[in-house]
């Protein structure tokens, strides 16, 4: 569907003007629908990374799970658990 100005043809002095009105109206809509969409598209990407981040991190724990080199104690008492 294409947008097209809307033309006043009722008052000939008045076409350029009201020309002039609905193309401004219709560039500044577009502008808008671009920020939108921009911004809904970086939220998307940042929401993307972080549960790209969280889920390679379990799936981090869990290998480390699975080799058995994982551990619930603190860094510091590991050596004491042993």
């Amino acid at each position: 569907m294409a947008w097209r100005p809307k033309l006043d043809l009722q008052r000939s002095w008045y076409f350029r003007l009201s020309y002039t009105a609905e193309v401004r109206y219709l560039k500044t809509l577009l502008k808008l629908v671009k920020t939108a969409i921009q911004f809904q598209m970086s939220n998307e990407k940042e929401e993307n990374r972080k549960i790209k981040d969280y889920l390679n991190l379990s799936f981090k724990m869990a290998e480390n799970y699975r080799n058995m080199s994982w551990t619930d104690a603190n860094p510091p008492d590991i050596k004491n658990e042993i």
